[in-house]
């Protein structure tokens, strides 16, 4: 199977990318628009699609220009490109699958850590203003990772899903030196 980048490489045309970005590819040197450029030093391969400034040294793929140019990350540089050029990319099943398992999994474990959460820590809260209303409601718990005791806040994304682990210091031992 093919990746999503491999997709993408085999039906854009490297042309009409860098003509968006006011670039024709038949003269030799370009002027660069990551710096100040007086003297034209950037070049792109046409066959390829590869970019080199020769002052500034940026250099990649039309992706690594993609997310310099936009400042985002690859995965959205491919879901980008991808609906910029109406390239389809197939949907994943096995993704769904994983998915799946991991809010199974977070799920269960956010329902663990609540449970082990200390009497002391829950004090703790509800003298910083949290009532246990609150504490039960988000879900929020006690866990023991990264050789320490951590509380864990669950956190939500805009679909309701359990998608983050924020973790707080063990408040008690805050102050204790970190050797």
């Amino acid at each position: 199977m093919k990746t999503y980048k491999e997709i993408i490489l085999e039906q854009i045309d490297f042309k009409k990318f860098y003509a968006d970005y006011g670039f024709t590819l038949n003269s030799k040197n370009h002027k660069c628009c990551f710096h100040d450029d007086s003297n034209p030093s950037l070049s792109i391969n046409e066959a390829n699609g590869l970019f080199k400034c020769h002052a500034c040294d940026k250099k990649g793929s039309i992706f690594d220009w993609y997310m310099l140019h936009h400042n985002v990350d690859f995965k959205e540089a491919i879901k980008q490109i991808a609906d910029k050029y109406n390239i389809e990319l197939p949907k994943s099943k096995s993704n769904k699958k994983q998915n799946s398992e991991k809010e199974e999994l977070t799920a269960e474990l956010i329902e663990t850590c609540h449970k082990n959460l200390p009497e002391e820590i829950r004090t703790y809260l509800n003298n910083r203003g949290i009532p246990d209303q609150l504490i039960n409601k988000y879900k929020l718990g006690w866990w023991n990772c990264y050789g320490k005791t951590w509380i864990v806040i669950p956190i939500k994304d805009k679909n309701g899903k359990h998608t983050l682990l924020k973790l707080r210091r063990n408040p008690m031992e805050e102050n204790k030196n970190d050797n």
